[in-house]
């Protein structure tokens, strides 16, 4: 990939701040794709800002929504980046997971098709990646196929392929006929050739696409704990908005990329546009997601999206000025 001499000899050296007193806390907070999404905890953790607020905190990858979920209620790993169906259905089933904040409040992908593909028609009949059956991929797809006036299952098998390089491979090698992608993804595909019929980003469409969530029983236990983890993320997001060349760097370190034009591209798309200072989440984008699980799962109706949210820490840390004060004026 072009692009890699202006990383070469590139070091951080990032101000992260005076550390709070005393040992840092250890805590493990997972991820769950290579996507420009993902970000903003790898920027908070990369600048030293967890152990500023005094967190060792670790990042696991953990592939797929109900993997993470499951880590999430037992306990292995007490916050994680989640996608707003899954936080839902696992809510709605009495595990006590909540959102803290919103990351991505409305849908980022595109649907990209096979090369033989020119026609949303021309799927009837075929195969297209998602990453999970029931997760925002799945529902973007789903979302698609509604606006073409098709069904999954009925006019479309949705097939759960994983991962991001995953779903691009299978339509590279003819497996599926279309995959829901976002950025880095997308540009690959198009730099091979593939193009989109449809891209949901630019619909601007309210919806609860990705989250940062935990369990109530991890609040009640340990408040202290989840108010620095979120007041590290925060500065997290105001690095990655106002440092941009140290920024870049460490995206291209998870993306193990030095494309250049990807690299701005992610950054164009998320850290100016998706990704906000203060990031609330959506309550019309929940009922959305809502709207759409609650056919295969009653147990949704009737529940109003307020309940799935806890913005407790959000709002004081807001209220206080405390994010106001990481922008210069």
């Amino acid at each position: 990939m072009r692009g890699i001499g202006w990383l070469a000899g590139a070091s951080l050296a990032l101000a992260a701040g005076t550390m709070e007193a005393g040992p840092a806390e250890r805590l493990r907070a997972s991820y769950g794709s290579i996507s420009g999404s993902t970000v903003p905890i790898w920027i908070t953790k990369d600048a030293g800002l967890f152990e500023k607020h005094g967190l060792d905190v670790e990042l696991p990858f953990i592939e797929g929504g109900a993997k993470a979920m499951a880590a999430l209620v037992a306990g292995d790993v007490p916050i994680a980046q989640l996608g707003g169906s899954h936080v839902v259905s696992s809510h709605v089933a009495g595990s006590g997971v909540v959102i803290l904040a919103g990351v991505v409040n409305r849908l980022e992908y595109k649907v990209v098709v096979a090369k033989h593909i020119t026609r949303p028609e021309q799927l009837r009949g075929k195969r297209a990646a998602v990453a999970t059956l029931g997760g925002s991929g799945y529902l973007a797809m789903q979302y698609a196929l509604g606006k073409w006036g098709m069904a999954p299952d009925k006019d479309m098998a949705l097939l759960q392929i994983g991962s991001q390089p995953a779903r691009l491979q299978a339509l590279v090698a003819g497996a599926v006929d279309a995959a829901v992608l976002s950025l880095p993804a997308t540009t690959r595909a198009q730099k091979a050739g593939f193009t989109s019929l449809m891209d949901l980003s630019a619909e601007a469409i309210e919806y609860q696409q990705l989250t940062l969530a935990t369990t109530s029983a991890f609040i009640r236990s340990h408040p202290e704990t989840v108010r620095r983890f979120l007041r590290a993320y925060l500065e997290g997001i105001a690095f990655l908005k106002t440092r941009k060349a140290e920024s870049l760097r460490i995206i291209a370190k998870y993306f193990r990329s030095g494309d250049r034009d990807e690299l701005e591209a992610v950054y164009g798309e998320y850290a100016l546009n998706l990704i906000q200072r203060k990031p609330y989440p959506t309550l019309r984008g929940l009922q959305l997601v809502m709207d759409e699980l609650a056919p295969k799962n009653p147990n949704i109706r009737g529940v109003k999206p307020e309940q799935f949210v806890d913005l407790r820490f959000l709002k004081e840390l807001d209220e206080s000025g405390f994010i106001d004060r990481l922008y210069p004026r």
